[in-house]
């Protein structure tokens, strides 16, 4: 088998810590994809729905990689704050995950390790 190249693989590997030295060292892979998507796609297509599909996971490693992203994961355990739900426009039984404060800030200072 033919090796990747090294520099892309470099590459990856200096975002992915990077993620993990501003959030947090347990900041999992798929969280980070999801989290580029908050940024990257228009404002409110993001849901749990939208993950399970883009990624391939089942609906339950979905909403648990969002939930992540929020303030809280669950009663007892606090999440990353980098994202809120929010209600969609247009159906109400539709949550939409937005940028928090601290997750645009984060989104600012990892540019530079995307923009090379």
């Amino acid at each position: 088998m033919e090796p990747f190249p090294s520099a892309a693989c470099q590459a990856f590997k200096k975002q992915i810590l990077a993620f993990r030295a501003l959030v947090s060292q347990e900041f999992h892979p798929v969280q980070m994809m999801i989290f580029l998507d908050v940024i990257n796609q228009p404002k409110g297509t993001v849901t749990a729905s939208y993950v399970q599909h883009a990624y391939g996971v089942s609906q339950v490693s979905a909403s648990r990689h969002c939930r992540a992203l929020t303030k809280r994961v669950n009663a007892n355990r606090a999440g990353h704050d980098l994202c809120y739900w929010q209600l969609d426009d247009y159906d109400f039984r539709t949550k939409v995950l937005v940028l928090t404060e601290k997750g645009e800030q984060v989104a600012e200072e990892m540019r530079q390790h995307f923009s090379r």
